[in-house]
């Protein structure tokens, strides 16, 4: 914070104290990031349908960029590693986004509906990530559990044998006490865990596992990635 200091022979002088750590990160932000994200895909082969799928590929990475704000958010991913000293950016897929393809008939006569799912693209901070921080390369690290943010109600219209149990959970303000200021709209967020564990000689194929607590798994088995869908960007080991 600023502050103000008397200072000279006789304190007849004002000594001003401004913190510059905000305008040198973002300088250095502005210079690391001003040029703008581009890929361009790369064939292994020589084909004549391989242009024409050259073109697809281009097209779809050039859509992804725009529509997750990749730029943007790659600007807030450095900001957030120079304020804080470490940033996470996650690249996931959700069955529960895109275009609805398909309405499933349940059990009580309920409808459900498919969708062609979406990449969702985030950027957990360092206090949404739980790993083994002993470990000095983030490529040794085993395994990672991410909390992130989902509706309550879209949780019970994925799970509905789960309805109860999703209806008990606490949502994610009553984890901040010091807020003052609530709006009804608060209670429909809860915490979800992603925790992924990359494939070993223990667990072949790797494990996957989604829940909010003990009594709210919604997903366990194979890490279908292949691997841990984080990756983590620390400008120095601290």
């Amino acid at each position: 914070m600023s502050s103000l200091n008397f200072t000279g022979e006789q304190g007849e002088l004002v000594k001003m104290s401004v913190p510059q750590a905000r305008v040198l990160i973002r300088q250095m932000v502005t210079l690391l990031t001003k040029q703008k994200l581009a890929f361009n895909a790369i064939a292994r082969v020589q084909d004549s349908d391989v242009a024409e799928e050259m073109r697809i590929a281009n097209a779809l990475a050039a859509d992804i960029v725009q529509k997750q704000d990749l730029d943007l958010k790659a600007e807030h991913l450095v900001e957030r590693a120079a304020a804080i000293g470490t940033s996470f950016i996650k690249t996931t897929w959700r069955t529960d986004r895109g275009t609805p393809k398909v309405i499933e008939k349940r059990e009580g006569g309920q409808n459900g509906v498919i969708y062609d799912g979406d990449l969702e693209i985030t950027l957990p901070t360092v206090f949404d990530c739980i790993y083994d921080f002993t470990l000095d390369r983030w490529e040794d690290v085993p395994w990672v559990d991410v909390g992130v943010k989902r509706n309550r109600w879209d949780l019970i219209e994925q799970h509905p044998e789960l309805k109860k149990e999703i209806l008990a959970l606490p949502s994610c303000n009553d984890y901040n006490t010091q807020s003052i200021v609530q709006t009804p709209y608060e209670r429909d967020m809860v915490y979800v865990y992603e925790m992924y564990h990359k494939p070993s000689p223990s667990l072949p194929q790797g494990r996957m596992l989604i829940y909010s607590n003990s009594l709210t798994i919604y997903y366990d088995d194979v890490n279908h990635y292949g691997c841990i869908p984080v990756e983590q960007f620390k400008p120095e080991p601290i």
